[in-house]
């Protein structure tokens, strides 16, 4: 059984905003399915709703929105009441790495939106940052994470995850994960 007390989760279009969700820590290493990360981005730049129904599945107390708009925000509050989570919003500013100490960090925003927080970050060890990005990898902001300890899920391992998911759902028989997680290796490397 899993507790969440805060989470976090960060997504963005252009104009777009971010959000912060926690959970306790779990092994590093890809998502357990394709649902366990954002996979989309939600209407009007909004983070993913996937992110903060995420954290509701794993028992998030609360969310923490971080948002450069308020109305992104708002579009998430129905999703938060859905599954029961508590959700504040933040302004995306010169304060935003201060919510970067949640268990669990979800960042969705464009190359290079979130690599001035990387410099402000104060990270715990205890932290777990998606970050749903994979070119360039890492990230400014995954590298800071991992500098401290942090564990870390890329959008590579986001990228598998669906992969996967929709290999069994097209095909109904199992996925070979370690395969593609080899070829998926691999064309990163050229």
């Amino acid at each position: 059984s899993q507790t969440v007390s805060r989470a976090i989760a960060t997504g963005s279009a252009p104009g777009g905003t971010g959000t912060t969700a926690g959970r306790p820590p779990r092994p590093a290493g890809p998502p357990a399915g394709p649902t366990a990360g954002p996979s989309s981005r939600g209407a009007a730049g909004a983070p993913p709703p996937a992110a903060v129904a995420a954290a509701g599945r794993l028992g998030a107390g609360a969310v923490t929105v971080v948002a450069r708009r308020p109305a992104a925000v708002e579009e998430l509050r129905p999703v938060a009441r859905a599954v029961g989570v508590e959700m504040r919003a933040a302004a995306w500013g010169d304060d935003a790495a201060t919510h970067l100490g949640a268990d669990v960090v979800i960042s969705t925003v464009p190359k290079g939106v979130a690599d001035p927080l990387a410099v402000a970050a104060d990270w715990r060890p205890e932290t777990v940052l998606f970050d749903a990005l994979y070119d360039p990898w890492p990230t400014p902001l995954a590298a800071s994470a991992e500098a401290a300890g942090c564990r870390i899920v890329s959008g590579l391992d986001l990228l598998l995850a669906q992969a996967v998911g929709q290999f069994e759902h097209f095909t109904g028989v199992t996925a070979p994960r370690a395969a593609m997680a080899e070829a998926l290796a691999a064309a990163r490397a050229i």
